[in-house]
């Protein structure tokens, strides 16, 4: 445990808080990458995507909860919703031509650290602006962390 709260003290993390990391979001491409890279894809100048790759992006957990298993569990729920500026009630009653599911993901970790690889098929968006958000909870706490990034896909 000590190792763990060096590095988060070196990064600026307080070492008894549930928190997260930003996201990183890219593409691959046919080139592969490795995946034992540090950002296993590649990072487009202003965000920027065709419709021809999946969408990926990273993220960190930490100071995840320990649950009487001896595991640290948490939860992520993530959308990818057209950005404009409607307010976040509006577009809950606005219908878009673009898929915009909630995916929730249920997380288990033997340590209190979690690095998160996602992708998600964008093909069947429409050009324009998007914003990616996640909300990352902690099942034992209840601790929730909301996250956004904005990205653009291209005609």
């Amino acid at each position: 445990m000590a190792e763990i709260r060096e590095s988060q003290m070196e990064h600026g993390l307080n070492p008894d808080q549930f928190e997260m990391s930003d996201l990183v979001v890219g593409y691959r491409s046919d080139f592969e990458l490795e995946d034992d890279l540090i950002i296993p894809f590649y990072i487009p100048p202003e965000n920027r995507f065709s419709t021809e790759v999946d969408l990926h992006f990273l993220f960190e957990v930490y100071n995840i909860s320990r649950d009487s298993d001896g595991f640290h569990r948490f939860e992520a729920e993530y959308q990818v919703l057209p950005a404009d500026s409607r307010s976040r009630v509006s577009r809950l009653f606005t219908r878009s031509d673009s898929p915009t599911e909630r995916i929730t993901l249920n997380f288990e970790s033997e340590k209190p650290i979690s690095k998160n690889h996602i992708s998600v098929d964008i093909s069947d968006y429409r050009p324009g602006n998007y914003t990616l958000r996640i909300v990352v909870s902690d099942e034992i706490t209840g601790e929730r962390i909301e996250r956004e990034e904005s990205f653009t896909i291209l005609e």
